[in-house]
């Protein structure tokens, strides 16, 4: 069935309450034929609810769901069953009824009283199975099966409905990665392939932008957003509604964004920038330490980095300034100048445990001449330099004459923020000082 733009479900000023709780206020929307839209928002936030609403499972207190323009509360349970199929949160099958017997259930509202089976039934079971992919467990009885293939059953029930709207309330809450993407694989291709209306609620956010046309966020059942993953996947929406603290960046294959939780205690809102320290990191070394300067409230730059380094990606992640070099690339002139530059920009240099070979060992001779310069450092040591060189002991050279020249040495990340706070602080009251004396 081709894409339109006819709009095929809509939820106007639908207000839904449990006693004296208001669990969905005035939520409005509407979703064309073929449309996959994906309902995201918090516990308590109201997502099973509107699903159940919409399938008459619940009676709204206000407001009206139309499908194809008719009230839903004003058609029959056979008609409405006919034309919209629900996939539950969670499958629970009582009986050791088989797959083939649980999926022709999804034939019943299209047969007469007696309920009897037809081969137009078997076959419609069997292309819904087949599509499902699994036909070859229609022997099965449902309950010896896995999770990821029960889902796949329950999906296919719903197919045999022959349904113009698939509501799914967390399909994929319960399931192993690869079922989870074998499940919205299926539910796009029915939604663009069929023209089958698409309404999922889903709980995570990568796989609702990858998989969803247009995204309705809630929170306390009102409606926060609604749009298309980049306009409302953002991180100020997601702060606000899940009280997380997010980075949200293209996905580097899909382009649609991706959301990357930054763990621990959301920073202080102060505003105030405690200095401006340039981070020299390369392999890794620098991931932790560029989080914790941003999460502390530094300004912080760093480079030069290779294009897929994890530092690099650590960085552009955390909006930081890098001096970028290609992949596997030596540092050019140029970079080198711009890491100086940044450098000098500095208040203060940090030095990461990175390993050093010919084609980055230009960043630690920018440390060196910073440090002769005045510029105060500090450099991590969790590993010797004698392991971390491979430029036949040049650099091993280098990093004794800086340590020599009194840098502030520590072992941790956690000791490398406290130092470079210390030294900030002291730099305000007594610059030329810190330049002279550094923790010596």
């Amino acid at each position: 069935m081709p894409r339109c733009d006819m709009v095929l479900l809509e939820v106007n000023g639908l207000t839904v309450e449990f006693g004296s709780v208001r669990v969905l206020d005035g939520v409005t929307f509407s979703v064309r034929r073929g449309e996959f839209v994906g309902v995201l928002g918090p516990n308590g936030s109201g997502k099973t609810t509107l699903i159940r609403t919409i399938s008459r499972v619940l009676t709204p207190r206000a407001g009206v769901v139309l499908l194809g323009g008719a009230d839903v509360r004003r058609l029959s349970q056979t008609l409405v069953a006919r034309r919209l199929a629900v996939v539950p949160q969670s499958a629970q099958v009582g009986f050791d009824y088989t797959v083939e017997e649980l999926v022709l259930m999804g034939r019943s509202p299209h047969q007469g009283r007696l309920g009897l089976d037809t081969e137009r039934d078997r076959e419609t079971a069997r292309d819904a199975m087949a599509r499902t992919r699994v036909l070859h467990l229609a022997d099965r009885a449902a309950p010896s099966l896995s999770g990821g293939e029960l889902q796949r059953v329950i999906l296919a029930r719903a197919l045999a409905q022959q349904p113009e709207v698939l509501l799914l309330d967390e399909p994929t809450s319960h399931l192993d990665m690869n079922f989870q993407v074998e499940i919205l694989e299926m539910v796009r291709s029915l939604s663009r392939h069929d023209g089958i209306t698409v309404v999922a609620v889903l709980h995570d956010l990568n796989l609702a932008s990858c998989y969803c046309e247009r995204l309705i966020l809630l929170k306390d059942g009102v409606v926060v957003a609604i749009g298309r993953p980049e306009e409302v996947l953002t991180a100020e929406l997601i702060g606000d509604v899940y009280g997380a603290d997010v980075l949200v960046r293209p996905h580097p294959v899909t382009g649609r964004p991706h959301i990357i939780v930054v763990p621990g205690p959301i920073p202080a809102a102060s505003g105030e920038v405690k200095g401006r320290v340039h981070v020299v990191a390369g392999g890794g070394s620098g991931v932790a330490v560029l989080r914790a300067l941003v999460r502390s409230g530094f300004r912080v730059t760093t480079g030069v980095l290779n294009a897929g380094d994890s530092d690099h990606s650590a960085a552009v992640a955390l909006d930081v300034d890098v001096v970028e070099e290609r992949p596997f690339c030596p540092v050019t002139e140029a970079a080198a100048s711009r890491n100086k530059e940044l450098a000098a920009a500095a208040d203060i240099v940090l030095l990461c445990d990175a390993p050093f070979g010919p084609g980055n060992l230009a960043n630690l001779e920018v440390v060196v001449e910073m440090r002769r310069q005045g510029k105060p450092v500090v450099v991590i040591e969790r590993k010797p330099i004698s392991v971390r060189d491979f430029t036949g002991g040049k650099a091993s050279e280098l990093y004794a004459a800086l340590v020599a020249s009194r840098v502030s040495l520590v072992r941790s990340t956690d000791e490398a923020v406290q130092e470079l706070g210390r030294l900030c602080g002291a730099m305000r009251s007594d610059p030329e000082g810190v330049r002279n004396r550094q923790a010596g």
